[in-house]
């Protein structure tokens, strides 16, 4: 274990751990900011298609309030005529309000006997032009128990093929005009093509039936009050005036959630309401789809970014964390390794430097050893010994095995001596000045005296 780290805190083997750590580092920040990074660009889209869904809903909601306004006209007069509807709608100013309505009607209820004074009464009707309608008819024609008719109509310029028109002949429209007659509340009809368009046909209607209290005291259904848009001017509307305009709307009518309709078949199946064009402005390749609940119909708005919905720096945070923290990562690598190696290299200059030093002490203990009329003792500093050479064995008569690890007072110096030697020792310990030279008779093992010339040298 000891060897293995050792050689990972080589030059080369750090340099690279150091570089691949960092560089983990680096690239787990940048996956952990690319995470937090789309979780704020999907929290935005949610956002953004929580305020279409609103502004989707409030407009339909817009054209109820259109048609509850107008079925008190025929609730407080049911013999309302056709030019005074028409002026009630006219006060409506919807043309700048609501480009998006084509027609707003009141649709008469009729049972089959009533079917021919009800063409003769039309035909001969001149309060709003004074030439009547000579060629009324209901159509499509043929014999039904019953009719919901387009009696009422505003703008009549452009939707003269809906006067008279029995919805009977659109399945959608008339199945929601039974619904709201059967529960007496607004419904919204599935998508139908509008008869008065040639592109972009597809159109939706919102009605309000409406109920009048007959002379016996019973109640009557008089018929319903209905607005006719074209989905695709609804939803430039929306896109221009309601803060929409930097996002791609696709609308889609799932059907009907009315008990007894069918989602998946028939009049309740699913139908695209709007769609980009491909010439529209490109469009990011995140989605958000919410449903709307539409009066008894099921819609699926998607909504798509035109713009980004991050700023540039936002978008680019992750691959900069991963550039910089790449060149970081090299970085200390490089310096690691160049620490490591000048380490290295100090430790080979100082191993050589001690084997130097080694070696020369070895020479000079060697060479000091043999000289054989120079007594040469090393002690410390408490005069422990810790060098002796032969001569000092001659001279002294201690072997070196005797002399070492004894005190040099004790073992050659007279008693009389001892306190001034042991006072220049710790001079020269103090100062780290050699004691002058001088001649002493020290001691030898047998207790004779020899006269000798000492120096010392602090090493």
């Amino acid at each position: 274990m000891n060897s293995f780290f050792s050689w990972l805190l080589r030059p080369v083997p750090l340099g690279i751990l150091v570089t691949l750590a960092t560089m983990f580092s680096a690239f787990y920040t940048a996956r952990q900011q690319q995470t937090l990074v789309t979780s704020l660009e999907q929290t935005r889209l949610e956002q953004l298609a929580t305020l279409a869904k609103a502004r989707v809903s409030a407009r339909i909601e817009d054209y109820i309030s259109l048609c509850l306004g107008l079925r008190n006209l025929f609730v407080l007069n049911p013999a309302v005529n056709r030019a005074e509807f028409a002026r009630a709608v006219e006060n409506l100013q919807l043309r700048d309000r609501f480009p998006e309505i084509k027609n707003v009607a009141f649709s008469r209820y009729l049972a089959a006997s009533e079917r021919a004074a009800f063409e003769e009464r039309v035909r001969t009707d001149t309060s709003l032009d004074p030439k009547g309608y000579p060629d009324f008819s209901i159509h499509p024609p043929g014999e039904r128990s019953e009719y919901f008719v387009a009696d009422y109509l505003w703008p009549m310029a452009g939707n003269e093929r809906i006067h008279g028109l029995d919805i009977s002949a659109q399945p959608v429209n008339l199945l929601s005009m039974r619904h709201s007659r059967d529960t007496a509340q607004p419904v919204a009809s599935g998508p139908f093509d509008l008869l008065q368009e040639q592109s972009e046909r597809t159109g939706f209607v919102v009605r309000v039936p409406v109920f009048i209290t007959a002379a016996e005291g019973g109640s009557g259904f008089l018929g319903s009050v209905a607005v006719t848009t074209r989905v695709l001017d609804m939803v430039h509307w929306l896109t221009l005036h309601e803060n929409l305009g930097e996002l791609s709307l696709t609308l889609t009518d799932l059907g009907s959630n009315l008990p007894g309709f069918d989602l998946a078949s028939g009049p309740g199946a699913s139908r695209l309401l709007y769609a980009p064009k491909p010439s529209d402005p490109a469009v990011s390749t995140i989605s958000r789809a919410l449903q709307i609940e539409v009066y008894g119909r099921t819609w699926q708005l998607e909504v798509q970014p035109i713009l980004p919905l991050l700023s540039a720096a936002e978008r680019n945070l992750p691959r900069s964390i991963q550039v910089v923290g790449g060149t970081i990562a090299l970085l200390l690598g490089w310096l690691a390794y160049f620490l490591a190696r000048s380490r290295t290299a100090a430790e080979q200059r100082e191993q050589s430097a001690n084997l130097a030093v080694q070696r020369s002490e070895e020479r000079f203990r060697s060479l000091l050893r043999d000289v054989p009329t120079v007594a040469v003792q090393g002690y410390r500093a408490d005069g422990t010994i810790t060098y002796w050479n032969r001569a000092c064995e001659k001279v002294y008569g201690y072997s070196a095995e005797e002399a070492l690890g004894r005190k040099l007072i004790d073992l050659i110096i007279p008693p009389e001596l001892r306190d001034a030697v042991r006072n220049d020792i710790q001079t020269m310990v103090d100062t780290g000045t050699p004691a002058p030279v001088a001649e002493l008779a020290l001691q030898r093992k047998d207790g004779t005296r020899v006269s000798v010339l000492t120096s010392h040298a602090v090493v």
